[in-house]
């Protein structure tokens, strides 16, 4: 056999060897990670077996003690009045929005005097600067059970009042929008009175200003 084909026989033979090299240290490398991923899960398993009472047991344990709460005293807070907080602020909302859109249409489409037009817009101005402060105290006082937010908030209530029923009966065009509006916003005040004198009834009692 001639030099040449003993150097080819060898490099062939070599080939082969790394390539069996090659799988074998490839199946060594999987056979590894499979045991250690066994391994792992199998501690896993373990370890979430161990800790499901005790987590079980510490969720129960927190959810009595919010729900009947250990030497503290009672809640005063009024739910309702939060809520009617909330849903007014979003009602405002959109009856500010209603009112800009009424005054482009009545300013543009009504024989609408300039004077009265910038009165009315400097009230509404006015409005959402009180109704955001009125808000804005109610919630504060009460969560805070503060008595005095909770007036403050309804001592700004009166001036809302007057100017939702200057929108609902004395500005210069009155639509029929503008008084189911204004009449749906005055009933959400009287409530808000009404819950309001409660609450503060409630806090004064337990001396918390």
């Amino acid at each position: 056999m001639s030099e040449s084909g003993w150097m080819d026989g060898y490099c062939i033979l070599f080939i082969k060897l790394n390539l069996w090299k090659e799988r074998n240290y490839k199946h060594k490398c999987t056979q590894t990670y499979l045991l250690h991923h066994r391994q792992k899960c199998f501690s896993l398993n373990v370890t979430r077996q161990i800790n499901l009472p005790f987590t079980l047991f510490n969720s129960l344990f927190c959810f009595l003690f919010f729900l009947f709460p250990v030497g503290s005293r009672p809640i005063l807070s009024s739910t309702p009045l939060q809520v009617l907080l909330y849903l007014n602020s979003w009602y405002f909302a959109a009856f500010y929005l209603a009112e800009i859109l009424i005054f482009i249409y009545k300013g543009v489409l009504l024989p609408y005097p300039s004077d009265n037009l910038v009165l009315d817009v400097v009230l509404l101005l006015l409005f959402l600067a009180l109704e955001t402060l009125r808000i804005f105290y109610g919630q504060k006082g009460n969560l805070c059970e503060r008595s005095l937010a909770t007036c403050v908030s309804l001592f700004v209530l009166f001036p809302c009042a007057a100017l939702a029923m200057y929108y609902l009966l004395l500005q210069t065009f009155v639509l029929r929008l503008e008084f189911l509006l204004s009449t749906m916003l005055l009933c959400f005040y009287a409530l808000e009175f009404l819950l309001g004198l409660l609450s503060i009834s409630a806090f004064s009692r337990s001396k918390v200003y």
